[in-house]
């Protein structure tokens, strides 16, 4: 948190999210197959200005703008989910 003078306060935030990759089994009983996960990372920034009752946000999701596979094949069904891309955006918050 920091405070910019003439009422005006702010936050910065940072995350970073990890999860190591794994080795699982995709197939049945009779055809086990095993596939392996990379992992993931992921990095997002949050900006946020208040003031008496107003906030603005500003955030980046996924800086980097990795694409990676997020999900495992279940059941033998090889359909993945990919990470989100790069997202940014805006939030202002007006308190009545």
């Amino acid at each position: 948190s920091f405070n910019w003078g003439a009422g005006v306060a702010g936050n910065l935030r940072l995350d970073y999210f990890k999860r190591d990759g794994t080795v699982y089994n995709t197939g049945s009983f009779f055809a086990i197959m095993h596939q392996e996960h990379e992992g993931e990372e992921k990095l997002n920034l949050r900006l946020g200005f208040l003031r008496d009752n107003w906030n603005v946000f500003l955030y980046v999701e996924n800086i980097t703008n990795e694409e990676q596979q997020i999900s495992r094949p279940y059941n033998g069904i090889n359909d993945y989910v990919i990470q989100q891309p790069r997202t940014m955006g805006v939030t202002l918050r007006w308190k009545i």
